[in-house]
């Protein structure tokens, strides 16, 4: 398409407490698109008077093509930026990067080149690769790789395949449509994702053009129990979808058990891990049901079937396939609990070994203070006794001197007594 009939691609920008080079990096990834009619559109969802708004002001003064709007977002809700960005959007197109991803630069250009081709697509999404946080990383401009994700738009179902907003791509009047997205639902982007999907075709373009910069911590997390809200929230909203999308709502529901497990949650973690193995059985059952029951076209004496042979709604299978489901249903229940029973045992055997440590621990601490006090006491014992005798001394060396002193005073006086009498003596 040549640059004077491309249409406007609005591209939204949203940093929360983003340093200045990893800004600067996904502003340098927006510049670098080989689609050239676009414009930016910088959201900063910092509180006024942040250190990282007062930092981002000052960097935007190097990118003087950039709009900047201000938003704040407590807390890190940013689906007040995001759809701040949006409204003062005038492109046809509607893209959306948070400021740790970057767009690799044919990015743009292939979901726009999807869009084209394809009028009844309201949304597509791309896929993305995690990188080590390097602000001085250039590994977005790699060549675009093909992604083992699935394609389609089932897999708008799947959090890996449209993780982040960053990956996505809209008609402006679609999401406007939509009412943009939806502030009280905890993982937003994904809840737009589902209301996309029911009204329009999502495509995918399979490769991998977004590059995600995480720190390492989060390279080696998996799951969280926060995430179960968002979870739940999603499932609430679209129940009905979900329960015409039983692979989709196996997903979800084994995410929430993972979250559950990762956080010990154990009676939570077994609720949906029972919930779990039921949509594997009705699965698996409706594969056995279209294999067993239905007979192969032109089959002859095949027309007719048996009660026994009547599936059942439940599991989608013959009824022996549903009571030999059940049986097992029930061997896998008594499991779950006997697993259960197990873990509170050795909890509770964790706890006393605990308790006991901690009272032998004190026994041991109480009986060593014990030993110091006597140790302490006996040798203040031995410190007065000293001080006794040395007191005892000093005053027995007192008293003989003293007596000493009283005998010499004693013979002066004699000598004196004598000497007087002498001169009476002799002046008589």
């Amino acid at each position: 398409m040549a640059e004077g009939t491309e249409k406007l691609l609005s591209v939204v920008l949203v940093s929360y407490r983003d340093p200045s080079l990893t800004l600067r990096r996904a502003v340098r990834s927006v510049q670098e698109q080989s689609y050239r009619h676009f414009e930016l559109i910088l959201v900063d969802a910092n509180e006024e008077g942040d250190p990282y708004s007062l930092g981002l002001r000052e960097d935007m003064a190097l990118f003087p093509r950039v709009r900047l709007l201000a938003c704040p977002c407590p807390g890190g809700a940013l689906a007040d930026a995001k759809n701040c960005g949006a409204r003062a959007a005038r492109g046809e197109y509607l893209a959306f990067l948070l400021a740790r991803f970057a767009w690799n630069p044919v990015c743009a250009e292939m979901q726009i080149a999807c869009l084209e081709e394809h009028p009844e697509v309201g949304m597509t999404f791309c896929s993305a690769w995690r990188q080590e946080e390097d602000a001085l990383s250039e590994s977005y401009r790699r060549p675009p790789q093909e992604s083992d994700e699935a394609a389609g738009g089932a897999a708008v179902f799947d959090a890996p395949a449209s993780g982040s907003v960053s990956q996505v791509l809209f008609r402006r009047s679609v999401f406007e449509e939509l009412d943009g997205f939806d502030r009280r639902i905890r993982r937003d982007d994904h809840d737009l994702w589902l209301r996309v999907l029911k009204r329009y075709r999502i495509l995918s373009v399979d490769r991998d053009l977004v590059c995600r910069y995480v720190e390492r911590s989060t390279l080696r997390r998996s799951h969280r129990v926060i995430d179960v809200v968002g979870y739940l929230q999603l499932y609430s909203k679209h129940k009905e979808l979900y329960d015409k999308n039983p692979q989709a709502k196996l997903a979800l529901f084994e995410k929430i058990a993972a979250c559950y497990r990762a956080a010990h949650s154990v009676p939570d973690w077994l609720r949906f891990a029972a919930k779990v193995r039921l949509l594997r059985w009705r699965l698996s059952g409706s594969a056995a049901h279209a294999a067993a029951v239905l007979p192969p076209p032109g089959e002859p004496g095949q027309t007719g079937r048996t009660p026994e042979d009547l599936p059942l709604r439940l599991f989608g299978c013959r009824r022996a396939d549903a009571d030999r489901l059940w049986r097992e249903g029930g061997e896998e229940i008594a499991r779950l609990r006997r697993e259960l029973e197990q873990v509170r045992a050795q909890r509770r055997r964790e706890r006393e070994e605990t308790a006991r440590r901690r009272q032998e621990q004190a026994d041991r601490e109480l009986e060593l203070a014990g030993r110091e006090s006597k140790a302490v006491l006996a040798q203040a014992g031995r410190e007065a006794a000293a001080i006794r005798a040395e007191g005892k001394r000093r005053a027995q060396l007192e008293r003989e001197q003293a007596r000493e002193e009283t005998i010499a005073c004693k013979q002066e006086l004699l000598e004196l007594l004598v000497s007087a009498q002498r001169q009476r003596g002799a002046r008589s």
